[in-house]
This record gives C-alpha cells, sequence and structure tokens, in this order.
C-alpha cells in the first residue's frame, strides 16, 4: 500500500477577505502587518471546520533578500534570533474547535523584516485500504509578517522609459502595487497589471502596451492608500 501526502499552501495574495476556507481548516487572517507604534504581538485564529480531530503544524521561516532572484527561506529555531516568536508550534484541534496562535515581535526595530509561516494540517494514525494507492490532500496555508521599521517610508519613485513602467522603492519598507490597469486611448480596451509587492530596493517594471495613455494605480501601505495616474507617453 503506498501513501501520498501532498500538502498545498494557500498563498497570501487575496487582500479583499478577512478569512479565508478550503478544506477542513479556515485561519482568520493571512497577512500580519507590525508598525513600530503598534503593540509588537498579534494572534490568528485557526478553526477545524471539519468532522475529525486535526494536527495542526506551526513553522515560521524569515525571508532573506525578499523580492529579488535570491529571495530564500531561513528557520532559525531559535525565537530571539529569528525576531518573531510564534506560539504554540503544534496544535491539535477536535471538530468545531477554535486556537489562537500568537505572533509576537522580539528585538530591535531599525530594518524591515520579512517572514512567512507555513499552518498546515500534518498526518496521523494509519489509513486502511485494500490494494488501491491512497492520497491523502492535506492543505495548510501560508501567512506573511511584516515587521515594519522605525520611521517608516515607503519611497516608491515611478518612471516611464521606452514604454516600460519602472517602479523603484528607494524607503525603508515595502509597499503594494495594486489595481494597475492601462487602457487605449479611446477606453475601449484596457490591460489589468497583477499586484506586486515592492520591498525596499526592489525596481518593478510594467510593459506598457499603449503609448499615449495613462496608466492608474494604487501604492497601499498597510492601511493607507494612495491612487495614481500617471502619463505614460513621458520619455
Amino acid at each position: 500500500m503506498v501513501y501520498q501526502i501532498f500538502y498545498k499552501i494557500m498563498p497570501v495574495l487575496c487582500l479583499l477577505f478577512s478569512s479565508y476556507s478550503f478544506a477542513n481548516i479556515r485561519i482568520s487572517q493571512s497577512i500580519i502587518d507590525f508598525w513600530p507604534e503598534q503593540i509588537a504581538r498579534q494572534d490568528i485564529s485557526v478553526f477545524n471546520e471539519g468532522s475529525k480531530r486535526i494536527f495542526v503544524e506551526v513553522t515560521p521561516y524569515e525571508i532573506i533578500k525578499p523580492g529579488t532572484e535570491n529571495e530564500k527561506r531561513s528557520y532559525e529555531p531559535n525565537p530571539e534570533k529569528r525576531g518573531l516568536l510564534v506560539s504554540p508550534a503544534k496544535l491539535i484541534l477536535e471538530p468545531g474547535e477554535m486556537k489562537i496562535v500568537r505572533f509576537a515581535l522580539l528585538g530591535s526595530k531599525d530594518k524591515e523584516r520579512i517572514y512567512r509561516t507555513t499552518i498546515k494540517p500534518v498526518p496521523y494514525g494509519e489509513i486502511k485500504s485494500n490494494q488501491k494507492i491512497m492520497v491523502k490532500v492535506l492543505v495548510g496555508y501560508e501567512v506573511l509578517v511584516i515587521a515594519r521599521p522605525k520611521n517608516t517610508d515607503s519611497n516608491i519613485q515611478v518612471s516611464i522609459k521606452e514604454g516600460v513602467a519602472i517602479f523603484t522603492n528607494t524607503g525603508n519598507t515595502n509597499a503594494l502595487l495594486l489595481n494597475a490597469v492601462q487602457c487605449d486611448s479611446n477606453d475601449d480596451k484596457c490591460t489589468h497589471f497583477p499586484a506586486k509587492r515592492l520591498y525596499p530596493g526592489i525596481t518593478h517594471k510594467i510593459p506598457l502596451p499603449y503609448s499615449a495613455s495613462v496608466l492608474k494605480y494604487i501604492l497601499s501601505t498597510g492601511n493607507k492608500q494612495q491612487h495614481f495616474t500617471l502619463e505614460t507617453n513621458s520619455k
């Protein structure tokens, strides 16, 4: 008998809903945004919406060089060195039960740090089958944790060069580029561009399909959103 276990980590890209659900577990939020002037702890609720007991594992990773080609995950078992305490690391959820996972920042806030924490069910017990290949799908979630620095400033510089919109973050904290859209001069055809998180030092380029037009977009930093309209026929 062969067991195959697939983990699906739900990406943290949906910004329109306060909670997310799939299969038997649900979490109350998928982004934690720590600001320097706020209390350095936040909680996430984890729900078992299934009919069976679920064992859940919680693992935090720091993201090194986020948004670059050299981006990588780093697991540091010591919370003080990691700069983030996540507790508990394991949960047992009975059907219909909810438990809290606490996130707490540790150490200085001189530089922005980015984390991703997986919250996923883990297999337990035995699966019985007669001469069949059993496929067990365990669906987990990934929480984006942003630890913003002191004197927060997301300074996004934007320019147009040879039909390409260039966004560069020269500040010290990330901003989210949202709802970027460009239409032709008659507003008959429009191209929508995917959201992009702009981390400090990152440059993001958007090839523009129309020359004599405007590019509309939103820059979001936490709860603050700014709307922009940019002439795209600039040299």
